[in-house]
């Protein structure tokens, strides 16, 4: 019997970027043989474990709070890309050992959570220098956006 493909989702922790996501995750463990470990914050934890993946929490849990603080205007642009540096700083710690343990087949990545790239070029980079003596996952890079539907558009 073949054993389960692993899947890191890495997904920033908002509504706007997990829930595009849940449906397609939901269907890849109905369908295939995989596990998926989705990161993301406490807040997201039901809607993660009830489409059956394994909910892990990033190391650094105040994204939520820092992004409420730029919709009320609390925190600017400039400010928001810092503590996205912040954050990438110190999560990344965690997320390279736990794919440098786990060894996931495929990490399936946010394309404007700016810390997953981060993630990848340091993979890339590790490889090249040859300090990275793993399996390199291979990446998909995810965009959370709903296009127009002409239902929508009336």
């Amino acid at each position: 019997m073949e054993s389960k493909k692993k899947i890191f989702a890495i997904i920033a922790p908002g509504s706007g970027h997990i829930n595009p996501v849940l449906c397609l995750i939901a269907e890849l463990i109905k369908q295939q043989n995989v596990n998926v470990i989705f990161y993301s914050d406490e807040s997201f934890r039901g809607q993660i474990i009830n489409i059956g993946a394994t909910f892990r929490a990033y190391s650094h849990p105040t994204y939520l709070i820092r992004e409420k603080n730029i919709a009320e205007n609390k925190i600017s642009l400039g400010g928001f890309l810092s503590e996205h540096i912040d954050i990438a700083y110190n999560v990344l710690p965690q997320l390279l050992k736990d794919i440098e343990t786990e060894t996931p087949d495929l990490i399936l990545y946010d394309s404007y959570f700016t810390m997953s790239k981060y993630l990848l070029e340091i993979i890339k980079n590790r490889q090249a220098a040859g300090t990275w003596n793993r399996k390199v996952p291979k990446s998909v890079m995810f965009v959370p956006n709903f296009p127009p539907c002409e239902k929508m558009v009336e």
